[in-house]
Parts: structure tokens; C-alpha cells; sequence
């Protein structure tokens, strides 16, 4: 019996353009037309082949009816049939046909009750029976085809069944622990044959039981929700009009659901989101709200989804890792099972939905939408576009006004007003002059109860301001609707002047608007010079009340944050002045530093202070967006140099997380700000400004972490000649401030010797590399409360120096030395950092140049293993490691472990350009395993690849693919990868 598959002995083209969309008909396809003249011919000729050896055998070729989504990019898909009867028809002479009303997805959910599972029962019986009766009538020997003169499937050899053992994994730690063999190498005195070989190359996370129901809304129900019932009536339509109920059986068999509400800022979109998500709360088992306008904060929502559902433990490695538990929520909504660990009871689906929150640039959603059903997305946005953004058939709706009639209704009902005489017609007149905006309306009504104004009194306040210079320029209304009203949001806000919450407000404007702590407020008032700003709790309470009271700001009081609309913002700062802006940003930058976690350029790699970290990150890229306003404002040298050292210091963060290249941008911009906080001998002011930074000093030492963390960044994305430049001048600060008697930074100089090593021997100089290494390893010894694990890095780095220059007793004397000095203080089983991984990882090297495999082979396996568990399953150090154990098991002939491993590389190096020497390396070798593996057309795409990528690297080098070697793509690796 085949399920949808498409058959031709035509070598066009054409014939085979939907068996691309088969193979992946929820991915993105970059183009139509991917069969190839060749691949085509390929497939004919297996079609023909399959026909000859299968004309005596009865086939039932199943064929679909319905179309199946397919995308052909980004931005576009369609639904076109893949398997239809005309495509899966063969010539075989015993052929049967049966149509299933399904499209190719959901082609083998059969149910049991139906006619068609009757037939293909019926199909299996006489089949069988067929069988029986030959058997016992004696039927002559079978001749195979000529077809079938060449091996299809490759014996095994005893030695390769040893992999197929069943022993426990506790079973494995024993015999990593006790097993010997006689056949250990020379300098071997252990084998582990192949009972790791699960361990270490298994890279499938165990799956957990979901948590659900898990409703992750961020807002409560606003019981003054007005209108809209027309709207709410229409996300039903698309979301439950075929599922009312929990009936799974039907909502498994549709697509994915999406509805858009977009619209202007103010307009209610997110009101009506929730409205809907939590009066409907009953029909979903996982409500998922992410906050959608940035990248970080979707990879930020996303891993909140996973830890709260349960599919990753929130202390693990891999919680901290955005890409694997973005995966781990995309996985689970694709096949959202109830519960793993009944599934010989058959499997029970989860209902779900997402909700994408102020997605105004629908491309940042690619990467998190939902790869299929079955379930729901609600995606709110100012761009009317993403209803048409390509993932999904996505329903919508652009959100109007409320009409003056309904405007007029609603601030009756929030002011608290019942009809009066004179009123119903000043209602109108408000709700017209409002243009039917919800948010301009609620705020209106606030204020004229909190002035127990009339309407009437409201209309004649409001012309007094008319003067006031429009500050966002968006008409209010449909820009095709001639409402006579030329007033903005910004004009309808600015009739009210606060009196407590002004500057609380203008700060809250230069803060990420969807969670701000009321700690970074509330911390450090004392800091704070400010006229207007609430230095005591009870000034602080006072001013957010008054937000509170002109529904300017809600409270998120569980999580103790503020929520500010973002057209609110946009109109606080439009109405400042340079002053009054620069008086706030200088006000948003202290508050932020005297509650960030700050780091130094030291030894240490740690990941405590990361919770802190993703708390206020947003708030910086909120203030590193509005720095170039304030950079060129004059004087304000000591907040200059905060800011510098806090965006310098969330770079760092930014790197440590993986984002090394996206980090950069940081470092630039603390850099430029650096150079402005030289003495300007013009200002008369600028000495005793200056003064406010205790010394100049601090400004070289500024601008000393900023080398610091600018060649890190460059030695991490394959930079070798700035990261040069940059360790190079890290080091010939510190010398000078060392030899001018600073003896605090005598540490920092040990790590710019060791930093200076590393660029040298990224640029080939070897020598160079090896004497700052040792003077690294000096300056550590001088060290008053020296230890011996802090000579770990420089000690490491020697030992690679040593091993590429052939000196390998040398080598392993170090390297031994530095592994002892760390096992003695972290254990044998260390996992607080990489470094001890890099110790095992060199060792292995080593040991393999001096021909003892066995225990090259054990040392780099256990490297991968302390890898995944102290930086996880996809950092490049991981990925450098199963290359060097996939390498020992091609050796050992362990070619589907060898594959996983080289796999999961290519998977963690992904299109990221820094790594294009390690991924060009890891195709060569896989193009050699897949040549063992008889593939000759896989491994050709494999090595046309490695080539490709070889000479992006080295485009000086003239040589052809044949001529490249395993040495010459271990030569583009940095050192510490190789």
C-alpha cells in the first residue's frame, strides 16, 4: 500500500515539480521549479525500475483529493494537490486506485469507520490469503529481476552489532568507569568500545509531559471593555467555527488558524486581543501572549512559554538557550500531545493559542511562527499588510474607530454621566473631535471626572489648547473620510498638564513600554537632582496614581511593573525640548547603571548575573536607540561616560548570550562616547566636570574594557587582524598603567597577555603566541592572592601553541598540569564553565598526534560530554567537538553516530558567517563519510559545498576541489576549534 507516492517514468521536469513540496510541505521553499534536469531523470528511471521488479506483486496506490498548503517563500503559499491520482498511478499489471477526501498531510489518518479502511482491509486479506494458498500449492522459485543484481541494503559486520547492545545508560557510567580491554594502545590503559556512543550522540531532548492548561496572558479583563462584539463575533468565525468543542479529531485535521487586527496606535487592538483570549480562556488548554515588536523579545517570550509549559527545566543549560527553547515551543505546537507517557493509549491533543502582540513588523515573526496546526494565532499590528505576511491563510480585520455614536456611548459610560439635558449632543461633539479613538476617549473621560467637568466645560478647556503644536501628525479617523476633525492624539493628551507624574511619565517614554520594573524607579532616588522627580515612596505613589487616574499607564502588580501605550510615549517625547529630553535621558541612564549587574573583563565566564541582565536589556536597546539624539549635547561628561560603560557592559552581556556580531554595535557606540569624554580645553567647565569622574583615569580604564570586549567579539567571529589591533592596544594601556604604579589592574594584565597570545596565534605567529602565553602565565604567579586555576587559560592556550609546533611532550606536560589544577578544585566532573572541556578537547589532540587513538578518542569524548552540559548543545565549542568524535568513529566504522554528530554541527553552525571555516571543514568530512556510505550524489553536494565555502574563506587560493585535502580545511580553523 503507498500513501501519496508520486510515480512517473518521464524524465521531465515537469512531472516531478510537487515531490519537492512533499518532502516538506510545511517548510519554506525558495522557488518553484527545484527539480532539476538530472534529478528528474533520476526519478524516472527509479519509477521504471520500481515497475519491473513489481509487476507481479498487488499495490494499492492511495491518492489524496483535497490541496495541501504549500509555501514557495516567506510571503508566499498556496494550496495545490501533491499526490493525486495522476501522479501515484503507476503500470504495474495488479495496480488498485483509491481516492481518500484528504489532502497529503493528513493522508494516513484513516478513520477506522470508513469505507476506505474497509477496502484497504479487504486489500491486506486477499493479499494474504493469495500468499497462504501459493505457499501451500508450492509456487515455482521466484527469479529476482535483473533490477535487483546490486545490493540494496549493506551487511553488518559483528563488530558493528556491538552498537546494538541494550544496556541501560546507567549500565554505560559503569562501563565508562571499569572497562578494560586487551586491545587498549600502547599508552592506553582503558577502551570503552562503543557503549558511549548514545551518549555522546544523542543530541534529542527527552520530551516532558506539557503543563497545561497553562494560560500565559500578561493583562486582566478591562471591565470597561466597550464595543466591538462585531469583531469578536469574526476571530470566532476563523478561530472555532469548525471546532466549537473540544472535538480534536476534526481540529487535528485542519490547518493552522490566524486571525490579524491591525490599525492605528490607540485604536483598541491589544484590548480587543484580550478581551477575546480571556472570554474564550475555557476553549484553549495553552494561551500563549508574547509581546511581538522586537526580536529579543519574541526569543524572550518564547523561552518564558517553554519553562512555563514544562518542556525545559528553568535551571537547565538549555533554558538558557533562545534558539532551543524557541524550537522546543514550535515543536510542541506543531504536535501538541497531552501527555508522552500514554501514548500505547493513543494519542490526546492539546488545543492552543498564540497571540503575537504588537507585531508591527511582520518579518520578525518567521522565526516563531508556528509550523503547523492544530491551533489558533491572533497577531495584533499597526501594519495592515500582515494579513497577508505569507506564513498562513490568515483571516482579518483592520480595526476602525468607534463612530461618534458609539464614542459618545462609551464616555457616557466612563465618565459615569446619565443622560442630562444639553449632554447627548456635547457627547457626540467629544467623540467626533476624539475621532472615535478608544484610547483618546478613556483618557478623556478621566479627565473630566477627575475635574468633575461638564461635557460642555470639557469643549471649551479643550479649545484653549488648540494652539498646541501637533506632535505625531497622525489624523485621527480613515485618511478617505472627510470627519472635518484635524487634531491629533498628541493635541487631545496635551489638554491636561500633570502635576505630580510629568517627569515620571517623560521617563517612562524612554523605557521599553511593556514591562517597566518599579525597582529601576524606585531604587536609587537619592541619585536623582531632577525637580519633579518623587524622591520618597509616598512622592512615587502620588505620581503614579495620577497615570493611573488618566489611564496613562496600567500595573501589572504580580510581576510589580508598568505598561505604558506606546503612542503615549511617542507623545511625551515628541513635546520635549533639548533641554527637557536631555534632563530626562540623563535621569533613565543613572537609574538603569545603579541596578545593573556590571561585569569586568577578568577570567570569569559566569552566568549568574543573566536574570538580572534579560530584566533591564530591553530598557538599553530602548536608550541605545534615542543615544544619538543626546550624543552630540554638550557637556554631561559623567552621565556620557555611564552610558558608554553600560551599553559597553550589555555588549558583553549580548556576546556571552550568542550573539557575538549583534554585539558589536554596542561596543561602537560605547566607543564613540568614549572619544567624546576627552577634556575639551575650550569649556571652562570641562576640568571640574571632569572632576565628577573622581579621576581621568577612568575613562582609559573605559575605554580599556571596550578593546577588551571589541577583540573578543573579533576572535569569536573569525577576525584575526582586529582582533590584533584591539588586544594589542588593550595590553599596551594596561603595561603603562602597571608600570605608573595602578596595582589593581596587575590581574587584568595576566588576561591581556593571554588575550594578545590568542590574536597572535590567530595571525600564525606562533612564537609570538607562545611568549605572551608565558608571560601571562608570570604575571598570574605575581598575583598577591594567587591560585593555581587562574593560570587555566594562559596554561591551555600554551599547550596548543606547543602542539602546533610539534613539541608534544610539552604540550601534555601542561596540559596534564592545568587538567590536575582544575579537577582538584571543580572536580573531575566539572561543568562551571568550558574550560576544563578545552583542556580534554587539547589533550586529545595531542595524544592523537602522538598515535595513541584510544585515548585521543577518550579525551575528546569527554570533552563533547562536558561541553553539552557546561555550555549546552548548541555553542560552536559543542559543534568542534562532534567533528573530532565524529572523526574517530568513522574511523570505527560508527557511521550513523559519525553522521548525527557531523549533522548536529552543520546544524549549530547554521548560516552564521564567522563560522564558515568550521562548517566548510565539517562538509569535506562529511562528503568523505557519505562517499564510504556509497552516496556518490550526496557527497559530491557535500564537497561542492565545502569547496564553495573554502574559497569564500581563501579566495587567493587557485587550487581545484581535487586537490584540496582534510589538512588544508583544518587549516582555516582557528586554533582552538582544530
Amino acid at each position: 500500500m503507498l500513501f501519496g507516492t508520486m510515480h512517473s517514468i518521464s524524465d521531465e521536469e515537469q512531472s516531478w515539480q510537487n515531490a519537492t513540496y512533499a518532502i516538506r510541505p510545511a517548510g519554506t521553499i525558495k522557488k518553484k521549479g527545484l527539480v532539476s534536469k538530472e534529478d528528474a531523470q533520476k526519478l524516472g528511471h527509479v519509477s521504471l525500475q520500481f515497475e519491473q521488479c513489481m509487476n507481479f506483486m498487488p499495490i494499492l496506490s492511495i491518492y489524496e483529493t483535497q490541496s495541501t498548503k504549500v509555501r514557495f517563500s516567506r510571503m508566499s503559499s498556496d494550496k495545490i494537490i501533491l499526490a493525486g491520482k495522476n501522479s501515484v498511478q503507476t503500470s504495474v499489471s495488479r495496480e488498485q486506485l483509491l481516492g481518500l477526501d484528504a489532502d497529503h498531510r493528513s493522508l494516513c489518518n484513516v478513520d477506522i469507520s470508513s469505507d476506505s479502511f474497509e477496502k484497504m482491509c479487504n486489500f491486506i486479506q486477499v493479499g494474504v490469503e493469495s500468499a497462504r494458498r501459493r505457499i501451500l500449492d508450492g509456487s515455482p522459485e521466484y527469479e529476482p529481476q535483473s533490477v535487483l543484481d546490486h545490493l540494496t541494503v549493506r551487511s553488518c559486520t559483528s563488530k558493528e552489532s556491538l552498537s546494538l547492545g541494550v544496556a541501560s545508560p546507567l549500565e554505560h557510567t559503569l562501563e565508562l568507569c571499569t572497562s578494560t580491554t586487551p586491545q587498549a594502545t600502547a599508552g592506553s590503559s582503558e577502551s570503552y568500545a562503543f557503549e558511549l556512543i548514545p551518549r555522546v550522540s544523542d543530541f534529542q531532548a527527552l520530551r516532558k509531559d506539557p503543563q497545561i492548561p497553562c494560560h500565559l496572558i500578561p493583562l486582566s479583563r478591562n471591565r470597561e471593555f466597550f464595543g466591538r462584539a462585531e469583531v469578536i463575533k469574526a476571530i470566532d468565525h476563523a478561530m472555532l467555527s469548525q471546532s466549537t468543542s473540544r472535538d480534536l479529531t476534526i481540529s487535528i485535521a485542519n490547518e493552522l488558524r490566524a486571525y490579524a487586527i491591525c490599525g492605528p496606535a490607540g485604536i483598541g487592538k491589544t484590548q480587543t486581543a484580550a478581551e477575546y483570549v480571556i472570554s474564550r480562556k475555557s476553549q484553549f488548554d495553552a494561551i500563549l501572549w508574547v509581546h511581538a515588536d522586537r526580536t529579543e523579545k519574541l526569543a524572550e517570550g518564547f523561552s518564558q512559554m517553554a519553562i512555563s509549559m514544562g518542556l525545559v527545566s528553568e535551571d537547565s543549560v538549555d533554558a538558557k538557550n533562545q534558539v532551543v527553547t524557541r524550537d522546543l515551543v514550535k515543536g510542541w505546537l506543531a504536535n501538541p500531545v497531552r501527555s508522552y507517557s500514554n501514548l500505547d493509549k493513543g494519542v490526546e491533543y492539546a488545543t492552543w493559542l498564540v497571540i503575537f502582540d504588537n507585531a508591527d513588523d511582520p518579518d520578525l515573526l518567521a522565526d516563531f511562527w508556528p509550523l503547523n496546526g492544530p491551533g489558533c494565532v491572533l497577531v495584533t499590528s499597526r501594519d495592515p499588510l500582515t494579513k497577508k505576511n505569507g506564513f498562513s491563510t490568515m483571516d482579518g480585520i483592520d480595526l476602525e474607530p468607534f463612530s461618534h455614536e458609539e464614542g459618545a456611548e462609551l464616555l457616557v459610560k466612563l465618565s459615569g454621566r446619565k443622560s442630562q439635558v444639553g449632554e447627548e449632543a456635547s457627547s457626540i461633539d467629544i467623540s467626533e473631535l476624539l475621532g472615535g479613538f478608544p484610547l483618546a476617549i478613556t483618557q478623556m473621560a478621566g479627565i473630566i471626572l477627575r475635574h468633575d467637568l461638564t461635557f460642555p466645560e470639557f469643549l471649551r478647556a479643550y479649545g484653549e489648547e488648540e494652539s498646541r503644536a501637533e506632535l505625531l501628525g497622525l489624523q485621527l479617523g480613515h485618511a478617505s473620510r472627510k470627519t472635518g476633525y484635524e487634531h491629533t492624539l498628541a493635541s487631545a493628551w496635551a489638554i491636561e498638564t500633570l502635576v505630580h507624574g510629568a517627569v515620571l511619565l517623560d521617563l517612562l517614554s524612554l523605557l521599553d513600554p511593556d514591562g517597566i520594573q518599579e525597582t529601576i524607579l524606585t531604587s536609587a532616588p537619592q541619585l536623582i537632582s531632577l525637580e519633579g522627580f518623587p524622591k520618597t515612596l509616598v512622592a512615587y505613589q502620588k505620581a503614579r496614581s495620577e497615570l493611573f487616574q488618566s489611564s496613562l499607564v496600567t500595573r501589572d502588580k504580580s510581576e510589580k511593573k508598568l505598561i505604558v501605550h506606546r503612542i503615549i510615549q511617542d507623545t511625551a517625547r515628541s513635546k520635549m525640548s533639548n533641554d527637557r529630553f536631555r534632563a530626562i535621558f540623563s535621569v533613565a541612564v543613572t537609574l538603569i547603571c545603579s541596578i545593573w549587574p556590571f561585569t569586568t573583563s577578568d577570567w570569569q565566564h559566569g552566568v549568574a548575573r543573566w536574570v538580572i541582565c534579560e530584566e533591564l536589556f530591553p530598557h538599553i536597546l530602548r536608550l541605545r536607540r534615542f543615544t544619538p539624539r543626546y550624543m552630540h549635547v554638550e557637556g554631561e561628561r559623567a552621565i556620557k561616560f555611564q552610558l558608554s560603560r553600560l551599553l559597553n557592559d550589555a555588549g558583553w552581556y549580548y556576546l556571552e548570550r550568542g550573539n557575538p556580531a549583534d554585539s558589536v554595535v554596542f561596543y561602537e557606540l560605547a566607543e564613540e562616547l568614549c572619544a567624546s569624554l576627552e577634556p575639551n580645553a575650550s569649556s571652562s567647565n570641562a576640568t571640574n566636570d571632569m572632576n565628577k569622574l573622581s579621576q581621568i583615569g577612568q575613562v582609559d580604564e573605559l575605554y580599556l574594557e571596550i578593546c577588551h570586549h571589541t577583540g573578543c567579539a573579533a576572535t569569536v567571529t573569525n577576525k584575526p587582524k582586529e582582533a590584533l589591533l584591539r588586544f594589542q592596544t588593550f595590553n599596551d594601556i594596561l603595561l603603562k598603567l602597571v608600570d605608573a604604579g595602578v596595582k589593581e589592574k596587575k590581574s587584568s594584565l595576566a588576561v591581556s597577555w593571554n588575550e594578545l597570545g590568542v590574536a597572535h596565534m590567530m595571525n600564525r605567529q606562533y612564537e609570538k603566541g607562545e611568549e605572551c602565553f608565558q608571560r601571562a602565565l608570570d604575571s598570574v604567579k605575581k598575583l598577591p592572592d594567587f591560585a593555581r586555576t587562574q593560570m587555566s587559560f594562559p596554561m591551555v592556550n600554551l599547550g596548543l601553541a606547543y602542539w602546533l609546533t610539534n613539541r608534544y611532550e610539552e604540550s601534555l606536560q601542561v596540559l596534564s598540569e592545568g587538567l590536575q589544577d582544575r579537577q582538584a578544585v571543580f572536580g573531575i566532573d566539572d561543568r562551571t564553565s568550558f574550560i576544563t572541556g578545552r583542556f580534554l578537547h587539547a589533550l586529545g589532540n595531542v595524544r592523537g598526534a602522538q598515535g595513541f587513538i584510544n585515548d585521543s578518542f577518550l579525551y575528546h569524548q569527554r570533552a563533547l560530554l562536558q561541553y553539552k552540559s557546561s555550555v549546552g548543545n548548541n555553542h560552536h565549542r559543542t559543534a568542534a567537538m562532534c567533528y573530532k568524535v565524529a572523526e574517530h568513529y568513522i574511523r570505527m566504522q560508527q557511521n550513523d553516530a559519525a553522521m548525527r554528530l557531523l549533522d548536529q554541527a552543520l546544524k549549530i553552525y547554521g548560516h552564521h558567517p564567522e563560522y564558515k571555516p568550521e562548517k566548510a571543514r565539517a562538509l569535506f568530512l562529511k562528503g568523505k563519510l557519505l562517499t564510504i556510505l556509497d552516496e556518490p550524489d550526496n557527497a559530491r553536494a557535500s564537497f561542492d559545498k565545502s569547496f564553495s565555502l573554502y574559497h569564500e574563506c581563501l579566495p587567493s587560493d587557485s587550487r581545484l576541489q581535487g586537490d584540496l585535502t582534510t589538512a588544508d580545511f583544518e587549516d582555516l580553523v582557528v586554533f582552538w576549534s582544530r
